[in-house]
């Protein structure tokens, strides 16, 4: 399986002027659509639309991503973020120091492979 998706954190910052940067959602709402005016934000035939239709999107921290994909038993192969200035639009420069996307590639374990199973921490509930 391979996942290529905007970073979580791209979801939730908004560009508010030049090199301002504003949290402008809940990194960790899961369950809760977020119903974002932010026009950069929308999918690219949405954008610059005086009544754009309506979108609503979730958020997934990464570690929910990665913690869903090992307990069904994949192995995680690869795993890493990086910046792409060019969506953070007005932030300058330093939009090279913040995530903009991340990959993730896991594999079904091979017969004989030893299994790990990844236990994680979900909604501050140890197991």
């Amino acid at each position: 399986m391979l996942i290529c998706e905007h970073h979580p954190l791209w979801e939730v910052l908004a560009v508010r002027g030049h090199n301002h940067l504003a949290v402008a959602g809940d990194y960790f709402g899961r369950a809760v659509p977020r119903a974002d005016t932010d026009d950069a934000k929308r999918p690219f035939g949405a954008r610059g639309q005086s009544e754009p239709p309506p979108f609503s999107a979730f958020v997934w921290p990464t570690s929910d991503v990665i913690t869903a994909l090992t307990t069904t038993g994949l192995h995680l192969n690869t795993f890493f973020e990086a910046a792409s200035p060019d969506i953070y639009p007005g932030l300058g420069p330093t939009a090279a120091h913040l995530p903009a996307y991340y990959v993730i590639k896991a594999t079904k374990p091979q017969p004989g492979e030893v299994e790990v199973k990844a236990r994680g921490w979900q909604a501050g509930v140890r197991d």
